[in-house]
């Protein structure tokens, strides 16, 4: 544990609840030297347990490769499932734009932990707060809030906001952590839970994830009193203004009262505070839900289909071009530039339709898994990048037009996934809001892009990791 520095990779200066909080940042470092000066991370416990002992001040970090290297090591889907993962690029923009802090622990090149500190409405929230599987039971989560706890006192705030899954409404994942003893573990520090029925929008249609809203003190003196209009503000900055039913309920839980009732977070399994889609039927968020596959890596086990089958099927043909020109000239066709059979002659080759397709196969349990969907009458569609006559040729060929009835084809619309014009098209075809349709792709680009369109994006793994994650939002028994 020696040589471990907290860096702090962004700060916000603006106004705080009575107080200004001050401009800069710090690189707290462990060192072997002197004591820290008092003036470094006040409000950390003398006692606090290593590797914070020796801790003191340095210019700070805000450099976009720390920010990116901090969410490839931390912010993935090794760390947090691929649904609740904040893009890389918005990151490195609340960062660096000062709406976010990101307090990273480093250890060498190897970031141990991280946690991202956001302001809303005058609060503070604890957005993201993560540890390296490797390091866990180290200390470091401890230290880190540790930290956490300090700055939000530096600009004045007596607690902390964050949000956590109810234990007992999903079991542990592993590399994700067990939601239960992340509520012991926020419990030992003073966390409770508030007592309204917290909404979060970025979940919908996850029906089933429940999340509770807590709030953390930061100082030995605990909890202040909360106010309802504290938390009304903080709600609504949160979420804007209240135009979903939901959080007009939460709003509603704090329309009276100046304070409002906390729990601890042992109480959560039982308790009636923190809940999430409990006062209406959660299949009725869903039962309007469209489920769109990618085809490419997600329907076909192809993922990259130029480099696993097009060209090698040309190169047995004769084809002279570059691997790069013969991926160009498909991208051509694939954006609807040319047809299929003009892009035979550009290779150069006696290239034919119905021989190439049968180089395809089906991902393992996709077809069970469609066909499942569609039994229980879920609406399907499929948004891809393809040459439009090989799409239409292969959804023929496995029987998959028979199930999924709405086909977005890059060759049909002329723009190719991650553009945000394909995402719009899918949206216009389907006919429901974005938040509304369950995406699934396995390439992390297409993945982000659909979430900054709106869309409940996934990464697909597997048919079956797929068919667990849709019987979860209740679209599969």
């Amino acid at each position: 544990m020696n040589n471990v520095e907290l860096v702090v990779m962004s700060s916000i200066s603006l106004a705080v609840m009575g107080a200004s909080a001050a401009p800069g940042g710090v690189v707290v470092s462990r060192r072997a030297a002197s004591p820290p000066p008092s003036s470094a991370w006040p409000g950390i416990p003398a006692d606090t347990p290593c590797p914070w002992a020796n801790l003191r001040s340095s210019p700070p970090v805000t450099a976009e490769p720390d920010l990116r290297a901090v969410h490839e090591q931390l912010l993935g889907p090794d760390t947090f499932p691929v649904e609740e993962m904040l893009p890389v690029d918005e990151l490195v923009t609340l960062a660096q734009s000062g709406a976010a802090t990101v307090l990273a622990l480093r250890n060498g090149e190897t970031y141990l932990g991280v946690a991202v500190l956001e302001e809303c409405g005058g609060t503070t929230l604890l957005a993201y707060l993560a540890v390296a599987a490797a390091a866990r039971s180290g200390g470091y989560g401890s230290a880190l809030l540790a930290a956490v706890r300090a700055e939000a006192a530096r600009r004045g705030r007596r607690f902390v906001l964050a949000e956590i899954e109810r234990p007992g409404t999903q079991p542990g994942r592993p590399g994700h952590g067990d939601p239960a003893r992340r509520a012991a573990f926020y419990g030992r520090h003073g966390a409770k839970a508030l007592a309204i029925r917290h909404w979060q929008p970025a979940i919908p249609p996850y029906g089933p994830v429940a999340l509770a809203l807590i709030a953390i003190p930061t100082t030995a003196a605990g909890l202040p009193d909360l106010t309802a209009q504290q938390l009304r503000e903080f709600e609504t900055a949160y979420h804007g203004e209240p135009a979903a039913p939901e959080l007009a309920a939460t709003l509603a839980d704090l329309a009276t009262g100046t304070t409002v009732a906390c729990r601890t977070l042992a109480d959560l399994p039982a308790g009636d505070c923190g809940r999430v889609y409990v006062d209406y039927d959660v299949k009725a968020t869903t039962v309007s839900a469209v489920v769109a596959f990618d085809a490419m890596g997600v329907l076909y086990s192809a993922g990259d289909d130029v480099a696993e089958l097009l060209i090698p099927y040309v190169r047995e043909l004769g084809c002279t071009l570059s691997d790069y020109e013969i991926r160009d000239l498909y991208h051509r066709a694939s954006r609807g530039e040319l047809t299929a059979d003009a892009l035979w002659a550009a290779y150069g080759v006696p290239g034919d339709d119905a021989t190439y397709c049968t180089r395809f196969t089906l991902v393992p349990g996709i077809a069970g898994l469609v066909a499942d969907l569609a039994q229980s009458g879920v609406r399907l569609a499929c948004l891809s990048n393809d040459v439009s006559e090989w799409s239409a040729r292969l959804r023929r060929q496995f029987g998959l037009d028979k199930d999924i009835q709405t086909w977005v084809i890059s060759g049909d619309i002329g723009v190719r996934k991650p553009d945000g014009r394909a995402y719009a098209a899918l949206v216009e075809a389907v006919g429901v809001p974005p938040e509304h349709i369950i995406f699934f792709d396995d390439r992390e680009d297409n993945v982000a892009a659909a979430r900054v369109a709106g869309l409940d994006a996934r990464r697909f793994v597997t048919a079956a990791a797929a068919r667990v994650a849709l019987r979860a939002v209740g679209l599969l028994a």
